[in-house]
């Protein structure tokens, strides 16, 4: 028996879910002016189009229909017609893989080594897959260049002197091309809302997604799937790249500006019910984020996870902190003493400058690994 059913003390016969997904069709045609059989049930509410307020006030609409309580986060576990309908009629939907009981993790998952089975890229130098990153590793490719006249004029912003305020004394990193472009109908965000995303939420979906694929792991199969998303995140930049107007600021903008969104992006687009994190270390952001997937899969929280970072560079004022922190070098390369953590490690994991990068990985023998 479902929770939303606990209270049904009426006598009367449940409605079943194909009634409750008709009625549901019927409530969702009035609010988006459309034909009740145009409303696809296999779709989440939102990609729908509907907003968040109209899917809370959707939910006290159904409790009063049904004659019970409906609780608010009925909507979100079941976000489509038809899982939201066959949960209401008690028609026994299995348990989500999150409520599963989890494994002694003194057991064998705490044993078995961890295996990276798949890799998705997009770094400097134009790498955007694991294989392009290898081949560039063996050529020694230098991926330093001039900041680009679409990120902010360098020149405006340079001076040799670190303590001149407001300047920096490089107009050298590592910098991605067309950071705009984003396949929003992919991800079924509509154009309003990917407006207002942080390219860094954009790439990490795409990413995130391209790494699914070389794992040959199907997208549509990880739902519901306790499956973790690890993700290190460090600036925040968009809202000063796109002009910090108080007027620019609407209703996408408070998720689409924030970090701790990233790695909830991927799970929601996916439909994952593991462990969600943004990991902000500073320059260990990417590895420690990894570090608590690691962990994830030994105890048992997941059964595979999604780790990696994003940094993409889109505003000056970070650079310019860094040159009072005296960490620049106004040179092309950086010379980092051999002690400290590299700022850009291998396929398996980066986020150095402006790149991103995620690895699935999964608790079993290790059968794959990186170049």
């Amino acid at each position: 028996m479902s929770f939303a059913q606990v209270n049904s003390d009426t006598g009367a016969v449940p409605p079943t879910a194909e009634d409750i997904a008709v009625w549901l069709c019927d409530r969702i045609a009035e609010l988006l002016d459309v034909r009740p059989e145009t409303v696809a049930t296999d779709r989440p509410l939102r990609d729908l189009g509907l907003q968040s307020l109209q899917i809370v006030a959707l939910a006290q609409k159904l409790s009063e229909r049904l004659g019970r309580p409906v609780p608010g986060w009925t909507v979100w576990q079941y976000p489509t017609v038809a899982a939201l309908s066959a949960h209401l009629a008690g028609d026994g939907r299995p348990a989500a893989a999150a409520d599963r009981p989890l494994p002694d993790p003194s057991g064998t998952y705490a044993q078995e080594p961890i295996a990276v089975v798949g890799i998705g890229c997009r770094l400097p130098g134009g790498v955007e897959t694991p294989e392009e990153l290898w081949q560039g590793l063996l050529d020694g490719i230098d991926a330093i260049r001039e900041v680009p006249r679409d990120r902010w004029n360098a020149r405006e912003w340079l001076d040799p002197d670190p303590r001149a305020p407001g300047k920096t004394t490089t107009r050298w990193g590592g910098f991605l091309d067309d950071v705009s472009r984003f396949d929003a109908e992919l991800f079924r965000i509509s154009p309003a809302e990917a407006r207002h995303m942080d390219p860094q939420q954009r790439m990490a979906l795409e990413v995130a997604w391209a790494a699914l694929e070389d794992a040959r792991i199907a997208h549509d199969g990880l739902h519901g799937t306790r499956t973790g998303v690890f993700f290190g995140t460090m600036a925040q930049e968009y809202h000063l790249a796109t002009g910090a107007d108080p007027a620019s600021i609407e209703t996408h903008s408070a998720v689409g500006w924030d970090n701790s969104i990233i790695p909830a992006r991927i799970a929601y687009t996916l439909g994952l019910q593991g462990p969600v994190m943004a990991v902000a270390t500073a320059c260990s952001s990417s590895l420690t984020a990894t570090h608590l997937a690691v962990q994830s899969l030994r105890r048992g929280e997941s059964d595979l996870a999604l780790a990696g970072g994003v940094n993409v560079m889109l505003h000056p004022n970070t650079t310019v902190a860094m040159t009072k922190f005296g960490g620049m070098n106004p040179g092309t390369a950086s010379a980092a003493p051999s002690t400290r953590a590299p700022t850009a490690t291998s396929a398996r994991r980066a986020a150095a400058s402006s790149s991103c990068a995620a690895c699935p990985t999964r608790c079993r023998p290790a059968t794959a690994s990186t170049p």
